[in-house]
């Protein structure tokens, strides 16, 4: 197997055609007269690190996929290349990528290293969208890009999202992340009223606490998710900002009604709907259409994640909601801490 080196790799459709030039499609006239053999795709792997993987067809987001064609069909493409005018590349399930550049790494071997970006972005998408856990099968060929000639190889690649030893390192991060926070929430004070009550009892929970944590594991569980899947970091996006900026606003501004209240001493947890519901005798309306609006978000959250793999854009009036939810708890904060009186 060749090693892809930077002084290897070179362009296919910038690389000098070769002499013959009777080869203009998917055939060419040899000097015999007779047909010369039809194009095909003599093997298929794939390289991670520059070296074949292990399982040669499982194809991850940041593998290079090589395929190796019949003798003198490299250079049968690349002249067609140069004469139609057209750019020689991949085409994965009938799709050609067009930002994915052929390598050249010897003779009638090409390279090509997908990634999910620019114009392949939507291929991606519509490949993953919903199937996160399902394995996804790719036709492979090689071809020009509009299509008037395309070599099909016979094998498939087979693309499991979850695979490899970086997969699993960010799964088990996820995992071990979501534990510790369901730890720490249930055994220490972190999203509760307070530090622990004499006797070692904890205080009740804290409804805009437990909403700051929840939208912080939410969003890095997301982050996990799509990195592993994708191969690559997601941006970041304003929405998922706008969830724990409402959150960490909302937490701070109860701090400091808390501070000001006339009975600051916390009281010891019931139960966590209870806690979160309540304003010390009944359930609040404003408690209640915080916790509805958080749970909606968190279902519109997780859609855009399964079906796009990227971090969701809400409609600007869906955070505004969230914020006015906010705002009405902040508010009717504080007669209940002056009911305490």
């Amino acid at each position: 197997m060749a090693v892809i080196g930077a002084a290897s790799i070179a362009r296919a459709e910038d690389a000098p055609p070769p002499a013959t030039t009777t080869t203009t499609t998917t055939t060419a006239s040899p000097a015999s007269g007779q047909s010369p053999a039809p194009l095909s795709v003599a093997g298929l792997s794939v390289l991670a690190d520059g070296s074949t993987k292990k399982g040669s067809l499982n194809f991850q987001m940041g593998d290079a996929i090589h395929v190796k064609l019949e003798p003198g069909n490299l250079a049968r493409l690349q002249v067609a290349a140069a004469e139609k005018r057209k750019k020689l590349g991949l085409s994965l399930n009938g799709h050609f990528l067009t930002d994915v550049p052929a390598l050249v790494i010897g003779t009638d071997e090409l390279v090509f290293l997908p990634n999910r970006s620019g114009t392949s972005k939507a291929f991606w998408d519509e490949l993953w969208g919903g199937r996160l856990l399902t394995p996804q099968t790719l036709s492979v060929a090689v071809g020009l890009e509009d299509a008037s000639i395309l070599v099909t190889s016979e094998t498939n690649l087979i693309m499991e999202p979850l695979q490899g030893a970086k997969a699993f390192s960010l799964v088990a991060g996820g995992v071990v992340l979501l534990i510790l926070m369901i730890f720490l929430a249930v055994a220490t004070p972190m999203v509760r009223d307070g530090a622990r009550l004499p006797g070692g009892k904890l205080p009740t929970y804290s409804l805009v606490r437990t909403q700051m944590a929840f939208w912080f594991v939410n969003v890095v569980l997301a982050v996990l998710i799509i990195w592993t899947v994708t191969g690559s970091v997601p941006p970041i996006t304003s929405s998922a900002l706008g969830l724990m900026g409402i959150g960490a606003g909302t937490a701070l501004g109860a701090v400091l009604l808390d501070q000001n209240a006339a009975d600051s001493t916390p009281k010891e947890s019931a139960s966590f709907l209870k806690d979160i519901l309540t304003d010390g005798a009944s359930i609040g309306l404003h408690r209640f259409q915080m916790m509805v609006w958080t749970v909606v978000l968190f279902f519109i959250f997780w859609g855009a994640v399964w079906n796009k793999l990227a971090l969701p854009e809400f409609d600007n009036t869906l955070l505004a909601l969230m914020g006015i939810s906010a705002g009405a708890y902040l508010g009717f904060k504080f007669p209940e801490n002056q009911a305490t009186k």
